[in-house]
């Protein structure tokens, strides 16, 4: 597992994501989702979005795929 965003960015984290690993993603995330968690966590479905897309991505990190781990701090673990 890599850390992707330390927990310090609390409520952001989400965002951070999207702003940072948006292009990254392969699948489980769509424009829509991507532009709700950039909106922030004053938008109404942003916590709604976040937890679809934090159960459903598969991303490129060091051009390896992923999905994501949260526990504080967001990981990117390994698929293989």
């Amino acid at each position: 597992m890599f850390c992707l965003i330390d927990g310090n960015r609390g409520i952001y984290i989400p965002q951070q994501f999207a702003k940072i690993w948006g292009d990254a993603v392969q699948s489980g995330m769509d424009e829509e989702q991507k532009t709700i968690l950039l909106a922030g966590p004053q938008h109404s479905q942003y916590w709604d979005v976040w937890e679809e897309v934090v159960n459903e991505v598969a991303f490129l990190f060091d051009s390896q795929e992923c999905t994501l781990y949260e526990d504080g701090d967001l990981f990117a673990v390994p698929v293989n």
